[in-house]
């Protein structure tokens, strides 16, 4: 398991990285750029990730709790028993929105770009 813990990783390319299982607690990854990475079951609480970029990543599993997501974009991503509660989702962006129940993205709790 990697271990990135508190580190600045800002503009980071993990572009098709193997992160299963990473810890990003309270990481600065403002702008990292996570295209068809594989991070299934990562741990995010708290974590910095204003304007990153997740295209195509197995999010599945994975753990966002208290994370910033301001201007984060999401596409085409498995988001399968991921954790967003009480993340801050000001004008982040999720395409296409999940069919099934992701938590702590019930309609009522989000802000910005995902309820248009």
């Amino acid at each position: 398991m990697s271990d990135y813990r508190g580190q600045d990783l800002k503009e980071r390319d993990f572009t098709g990285a193997e992160l299963r299982g990473a810890d990003f607690r309270g990481a600065d990854l403002q702008g990292a750029q996570f295209t068809g990475a594989d991070l299934r079951g990562a741990d995010f609480r708290g974590a910095d990730l204003r304007g990153a970029e997740l295209f195509g990543a197995n999010l599945s599993g994975a753990d966002f709790r208290g994370a910033q997501l301001k201007r984060m974009m999401i596409q085409d991503s498995d988001l399968r028993g991921a954790d967003f509660r009480g993340a801050d989702w000001d004008q982040a962006d999720i395409e296409p929105l999940p069919d099934e129940l992701i938590v702590g993205l019930a309609p009522e709790a989000l802000q910005g770009e995902l309820l248009r």
